[in-house]
């Protein structure tokens, strides 16, 4: 069986990867420390620069620009730009392999996938979606492929497997499941074992993989409706957030989908949580499941810190306040969080929750997309 395998040997002192659109139109990347919490360089970019990843050895930061159409690579030893390629319309996401050899962007207008090899820094080729248009990804170091999420319009909407060893797309999910993505949220999890890939919604698919080139049957369970993005925990524990105006988190333990269809696994009860909810991020220790709290009605904006004991399993929560919560990054040592406000980013203790000083990029600047580790999902 060929599979992925993660090398993440990127030490503890790894910046803080923040992309920011300035006043004046242009893009950057601001790195900071994530000790100090001071920037350390601004970094200029293309136009409209989006969503930012690190790669698993953590040499590189990829940052796709939406409005020049292209990708930037920066050098994390250098803080500089060391390549940018030209890549399809309007990307929204990119993502490197876990075992570090390729990187994906997905072309939201031009519907399709550019494959970038990571070593030579340069194009392999561009694999068309179909008809949908690829807004997010998501993959595991035990998984044969990459998934890319594609919003076609209605309840036609589907994901796509793209083989890591040979470039072939073979679209699922599509027709008859009546998938509706949100794309302010990546809905895909992939199991720790390769095997499960979940695409939530207000309804939800299920898919068994069975290995290369053998996307098996699927399913839905009626309890993950109306979730939109989640986590798969390698000690089994599956976390599912719900829609705007639901107050808790759809819990299971070793969720999983056989060759037959028949999907088992422990429903655990709800984790309690706010309206709201945002972003779900998880530790590279995989000790805590964050979420961003959006502000609204009933609820102050924050970052809820969910906790999980490594022998016990059990959970616990904490509420850090802030003014305004986006997107998150964890560092490499799990002991911080960076969560992306409009202008700034606010730092955050994960060890004793609590907030620190927030980090001013630019008068009317906007933040585009924060990373801190490698994670398998853009």
């Amino acid at each position: 069986m060929s599979v992925l395998v993660v090398d993440n040997t990127t030490p503890a002192s790894m910046p803080v990867y923040v992309s920011y659109e300035a006043q004046n139109g242009d893009g950057y990347v601001a790195a900071i420390h994530s000790q100090t919490d001071a920037i350390l360089a601004t970094i200029p970019v293309g136009k409209q620069p989006g969503s930012i990843c690190i790669s698993p050895d953590g040499s590189t930061v990829y940052v796709v620009n939406e409005g020049d159409h292209s990708v930037s690579l920066i050098d994390t030893n250098t803080n500089a730009v060391t390549a940018t390629l030209n890549v399809g319309r309007n990307p929204k996401a990119v993502m490197v392999t876990p075992d570090n050899t390729k990187a994906y962007v997905a072309n939201y207008d031009d519907k399709s996938i550019t494959i970038i090899d990571n070593s030579s820094r340069t194009v392999i080729k561009t694999v068309s979606v179909g008809s949908g248009s690829p807004f997010a990804l998501a993959a595991c170091p035990n998984s044969w492929y990459m998934y890319a999420a594609c919003r076609e319009g209605g309840t036609n909407d589907y994901v796509l497997a793209i083989a890591v060893d040979s470039d072939e797309a073979t679209p699922f999910a599509h027709g008859g499941w009546n998938l509706s993505f949100n794309t302010d949220y990546n809905p895909l999890v992939v199991s720790p074992d390769g095997h499960l890939v979940a695409a939530l919604d207000l309804n939800n698919q299920l898919r068994r993989i069975n290995g290369p080139d053998d996307i098996g049957p699927g399913n839905t369970v009626t309890w993950l409706n109306q979730t939109v993005s989640g986590v798969y925990l390698n000690n089994g524990l599956f976390f599912a957030t719900k829609s705007f105006n639901e107050a808790v988190i759809k819990t299971a333990r070793n969720l999983s989908i056989d060759a037959s269809g028949t999907v088992t696994g422990d429903q655990k009860p709800d984790t309690p949580s706010y309206k709201g909810q945002n972003k779900i991020r998880v530790s590279p220790d995989q000790s805590r499941v964050c979420v961003t709290i959006t502000a609204n009605d009933d609820q102050f904006a924050g970052l809820q810190i969910i906790s999980i004991d490594a022998q016990s399993l059990d959970i616990s929560s904490v509420f850090v306040r802030l003014p305004v919560a986006n997107d998150l990054a964890i560092t490499y040592d799990g002991t911080k969080a960076y969560v992306a406000e409009i202008e700034y980013v606010h730092p955050v203790d994960l060890m004793n929750p609590s907030a620190s000083t927030s980090i001013h990029l630019g008068i009317s600047s906007k933040v585009k997309g924060i990373a801190g580790a490698y994670r398998s999902q853009s």
